[in-house]
């Protein structure tokens, strides 16, 4: 069972199986001790595909060049790499954009002078209309850092929404980079075990998760406009950290890490900037441990 905290911009709640912590801070500076997380999963803001609620011009995600953005991914991913715990591991979920277009995807809006705008990077950086390969620039910045890139997991989206684009295919993927500190850490390759495909369709076997998920996605009553599906957080969590461990978001967004790590029985901290997305979580994780008191009284 669970319960809602805050020291100054902190608050706890308490349902299911685990507690969860949120906290308004910045991704930049997480208020934890050295090595107190075992898993990490979260989506950070996409370079320049969108605005979120309470976010200044000069927020994460809002940078004018992909440099920037970059630079900016490695020093949260440091303060992630800190309060990691040396056999933990993060899964950080990043999609691409295009240069030069008003949409992100170089059609008709790219600007004539060949300059980003809402893709943010300069004709100096990409030229209009190329992929920024942003998720493959993390990925190799990472790596230079310190971090092991141990997997690449593609989360393809089955009902991707349609692009109106025609010099190209449709993208329906995002990346999943997973990272370690160092070269031996925790995975339960058993937790995560998906049916086995054969000519005898003998769905009593298993085989280790493939490193395509097949996941759609799903809209959400709530108010932020990039939540991930819940069976993200459950693959990551449930094979990279043991029941009473502790997962972070460090970009919590409306909560889904936090609600699912509580079901499957570990604490999370959720870290937000956001005050309007801190107080969605507040009530999205009220309403539950509301729901939850009545099943307990029910029964």
């Amino acid at each position: 069972m669970s319960k809602v905290v805050i020291p100054s911009k902190k608050s706890s709640t308490l349902f299911g199986n685990g507690q969860t912590t949120i906290i308004q801070a910045s991704a930049f500076h997480i208020p934890l001790k050295d090595e107190s997380v075992q898993c990490i999963v979260t989506s950070p803001p996409y370079f320049n595909l969108r605005k979120y609620l309470g976010n200044s011009p000069d927020a994460f995600g809002q940078e004018k060049t992909i440099a920037e953005y970059i630079q900016h991914s490695v020093d949260v991913l440091r303060e992630c790499r800190r309060v990691l715990g040396n056999d933990g591991v993060a899964f950080w979920n990043i999609g691409d954009s295009y240069s030069g277009s008003s949409k992100g995807n170089g059609g008709k809006n790219a600007p004539k002078k060949g300059c980003g705008t809402k893709a943010g990077a300069t004709h100096a950086e990409v030229p209009t209309k190329n992929l920024c390969l942003i998720p493959n620039r993390i990925a190799i910045a990472a790596q230079e850092d310190g971090w092991w890139v141990r997997d690449q997991i593609i989360w393809y989206k089955p009902n991707t929404m349609p692009e109106s684009v025609e010099d190209r295919c449709t993208r329906s993927y995002e990346v999943i980079l997973m990272l370690t500190k160092q070269r031996k850490y925790y995975f339960d390759s058993k937790a995560i075990e998906e049916p086995a495909v054969c000519a005898q369709q003998d769905l009593s076997k298993s085989r280790h998760k493939r490193n395509v998920w097949f996941i759609p996605t799903r809209p959400h009553e709530d108010a932020h406009i990039a939540m991930f599906p819940e069976e993200i957080p459950r693959l990551c969590i449930k094979a990279a950290s043991k029941k009473g461990q502790t997962v972070l978001d460090p970009f919590a967004g409306s909560g889904t890490t936090g609600i699912v790590a509580n079901e499957l029985g570990r604490n999370a901290v959720l870290v937000e900037i956001s005050s309007e997305y801190v107080k969605l979580m507040k009530e999205r994780f009220k309403a539950l441990e509301d729901e939850d008191a009545s099943l307990k009284k029910a029964a």
